[in-house]
């Protein structure tokens, strides 16, 4: 029984412990699948957005070469791989690659520092390109996989195809490579929760049982304490909790996801329309307005005036203008000519270090500004020359030698206050069939006005917040605008990105134009956490809570209810016992009076029933019946002769042997006793015992002449001990047989008039010394 019960509780133990492993596994595996595909499409949307920031012009001018390290857009567009990774540290390689006719994959540009070891120079092959690389050119579809190994470790890759400005030619294909310990890292911080929930369910499991079993071995007064009542309530309340824990740790999550991905999609629409507006301004205004002094002999003041008119009257956010390059030696005449054209004195000019406006001084090249619009509050800067300022004349330096446009670190050449700043972009203009280089077109780049238009055009909503920042050559961000209001948080640092408190929340778009990199960070108003709050992971918890304080209460209440009907059960048992108790001993009181009338018609046998009683008991106790079937057998055994008192006292009192009929009517007591008995409810079966008691295994015994297991056990037994005493007393008619002859007969009879069990008991208690 015992082997049993330690057996079974190993079982249940182990079943607990599977299924509730299994439970908290298949969570733990959701939540982290969850949380793989999460940051696969994270890592697959800004791989996107930066395909969508690059400027494919540039791109299409590489060769796949070495000769590249020479190419002005490649090393542009290596600078700006090279700022954009210190804005995503987490990102190890940002790269750009080709195929060549044979298959052959090579990398175009990399984001590793010129000179590093691990930097793949332009045309250099890449010897570990896979099935999986190839197809991003062959089927043209992105691509993410995890992990990936090569000699440069094991990562997390991501795959964009870069397509041609013109057709769905692939030109080429951008690569992101995160290093796949910080890929499992965040995988295993968002499944971390869950692991600890499912660990604790799975303890508290286990935990809950062996309180269980241990409630159940204490004894039954120590099962009344407290503690003990309030147990299974209290280990329900800890692992429906910890189930509500759970429950809403996954629809906080499932919500979270859900919230992003609306909010991810919208902010993406957002940065993409800001990356048109740029892209508008230099493909449809700047470039458009160099075209005009490039085809033109010469372009006078109210022809620049009606051209640029309509780009201004959507509104402030760019100042035009043009800037001519002219030698020393055409100042004093350019002078002059502009200044008959004006109507009044003009002069190239330049500031002193208490910026007061000086005559600039002697050099080879001067470059005044010549047009600009608006010009209403900013006629004063007509001549200024920008070769004369530190931050412009770099611009100047860079767009010469390029060739191509570009822009400054923020400034504020055209804005009568320090605080309003803007970027200068420059655009080189050449002329004639040598393709002369004759001045620049300006634009003055002003965030903050921008910013305010856009948002009037396309992004009064309310859901949604934009900035722009603009990379300085360290790769740090500069704060330039933003959308938001008053009530909106904005996290500003030149060490981060980042507008809003969580990272899930910001959406980042690189635009590389001018030879800059500006960011756009996109996040979620005031009003868009307002009308979008992650409430069903709370309400879930707080539903939870709820269930488990009713599961609580409704398990202690059961609990306690138990043990007041055990109490009141306890009570009446115990009442029921004493009535019992009293009803037996005056049963018994009666039994004993029944059998001292027996005794006094049988002055020769008297006393023999109560050592009958003494022995069979004994033989019983050897036997190790239950108290209840010896307490039955003692009533029996105490009037199993009650029979004899309808027996004439003559007869058992004879001194002789009786005759034929004289024995049958002795005979006949067993079925007297019975009839005696049979009338009244025991709860055990004495009239059956006394109408057996005579009765033989082999069926030779009397009054039915019952064998076998239709004789039941307290008659065989009563039948042995009425035989043994029966041959150790004397009788009218024969002396005392003795002991020993007692114990022959019975021995003699074993298994053929008499149970082998019980004469086995026999036989010890007397070897024990047991007497009457």
């Amino acid at each position: 029984m015992t082997f049993r019960k330690k057996t079974g509780r190993i079982l249940t133990m182990i079943m607990i412990v599977l299924v509730v492993s299994s439970v908290g596994i298949s969570l733990c595996f959701i939540t982290a699948e969850s949380a793989r595909k999460s940051l696969s499409d994270k890592l697959l949307n800004e791989a996107k957005l930066l395909e969508a920031a690059l400027n494919k012009a540039h791109l299409e001018s590489l060769h796949g070469t070495i000769d590249d390290l020479a190419n002005p857009a490649y090393l542009r567009l290596k600078q700006q791989l090279i700022q954009v990774k210190k804005i995503f540290p987490q990102y190890r390689f940002i790269y750009l690659m080709g195929i060549r006719t044979d298959g052959e994959v090579f990398f175009f540009v990399d984001s590793e520092l010129p000179g590093s070891p691990d930097e793949s120079l332009p045309g250099d092959p890449y010897w570990e390109a896979t099935e999986n690389d190839r197809n991003v050119f062959w089927q043209k579809r992105s691509t993410i996989v995890s992990p990936i190994k090569d000699s440069w470790g094991t990562w997390a890759n991501a795959m964009i195809p870069v397509f041609d400005r013109l057709s769905d030619k692939v030109i080429a294909a951008l690569g992101i490579d995160m290093d796949i310990k910080n890929w499992n890292g965040i995988i295993m911080e968002k499944t971390l929760p869950m692991v600890i929930l499912s660990v604790l369910l799975l303890l508290l499991s286990v935990i809950g049982l062996l309180l269980m079993w241990w409630k159940k071995a204490l004894p039954q007064e120590r099962r009344k304490g407290r503690f003990a009542r309030y147990l299974d309530a209290i280990t329900v309340f800890f692992i429906s909790l910890t189930i509500t824990f759970m429950a809403a740790f996954s629809v906080n999550e499932s919500q979270k996801s859900s919230r992003n991905e609306t909010f991810e999609s919208l902010a993406i629409s957002k940065a993409t329309f800001v990356l048109q507006a740029f892209r508008d301004m230099r493909a449809y205004e700047l470039e458009s307005l160099s075209l005009l002094f490039e085809s033109s002999e010469s372009v006078e003041r109210y022809e620049f005036e009606t051209f640029v008119h309509p780009i201004i009257s959507r509104g402030d956010m760019t100042i035009w203008g043009w800037v001519p390059a002219i030698t020393s030696a055409e100042r004093y005449e350019f002078e002059s000519k502009v200044s008959t054209e004006l109507s009044g004195s003009f002069e190239i000019w330049e500031t002193d270090g208490q910026g007061k406006h000086v005559r600039a001084g002697e050099r080879d090249l001067y470059y005044p500004i010549l047009y600009l619009e608006p010009l209403e509050d900013k006629r004063e800067l007509l001549g200024f020359d920008l070769g004369s300022n530190a931050i412009t004349k770099a611009v100047i330096e860079e767009a010469v030698e390029t060739g191509y446009m570009t822009a400054s670190d923020p400034t504020t050449p055209f804005e009568s206050t320090s605080e309003v700043k803007g970027v200068l972009i420059l655009n080189p203009s050449y002329k004639g069939i040598s393709d002369a280089f004759h001045g620049f077109t300006l634009a003055f780049f002003r965030p903050e006005v921008f910013m305010k238009l856009i948002e009037s055009i396309s992004m009064n909503d309310g859901m949604t917040v934009v900035g722009i920042y603009l990379l300085d050559d360290e790769g740090r961000p500069v704060f330039l605008a933003s959308t938001a209001s008053e009530h909106d948080e904005i996290y500003n640092s030149v060490s981060e990105l980042r507008h809003y408190h969580s990272d899930e929340m910001n959406v980042v778009m690189p635009i590389f134009e001018f030879g800059k990199v500006f960011m756009i960070v996109v996040h979620p108003s005031f009003d868009y956490e307002r009308l979008y709050p992650l409430q069903q992971g709370w309400m879930t918890l707080a539903i939870g809570a709820i269930i488990s304080l009713f599961l609580t209460v409704v398990v202690g209440s059961l609990n306690n209810r138990s043990y007041r009907l055990q109490r009141e059960v306890q009570q009446r048992t115990e009442d029921l016992q004493t009535s019992l108790d009293k009803l037996t001993r005056t049963m018994e009181g009666s039994v004993r009076a029944l059998a001292s009338a027996v005794d006094l018609r049988d002055p020769y046998t008297s006393g023999h029933q109560r050592r009958v009683t003494a022995l069979a008991v004994a033989i019983a106790e050897r036997m190790n019946l239950n108290s209840e079937t010896i307490n039955g057998l003692r009533l029996a055994a105490s009037v199993h002769d009650v029979g004899k008192i309808q027996v004439p006292a003559e007869i058992l009192s004879s001194p002789r042997r009786l005759s034929a009929l004289e024995y049958e009517m002795i005979k006949m007591h067993p079925g007297a006793g019975h009839a005696l008995f049979e009338g009244i409810e025991f709860p055990w079966p004495v009239a059956e015992i006394i109408y057996q008691h005579h009765e033989r295994l082999d069926g030779s015994g009397y009054p039915r002449g019952l064998s076998g297991d239709e004789i039941i056990l307290e008659a065989r037994i009563i039948a042995v001990a009425d035989v043994v005493e029966a041959m150790t007393s004397h009788r009218p008619y024969r002396p005392a047989q003795g002991l020993e002859e007692a114990l022959k007969e019975i021995k003699k009879n074993s298994g053929k008039l008499y149970d082998p069990a019980v004469v086995s008991a026999l036989i010890e208690l007397i070897e024990e010394g047991y007497t009457f």
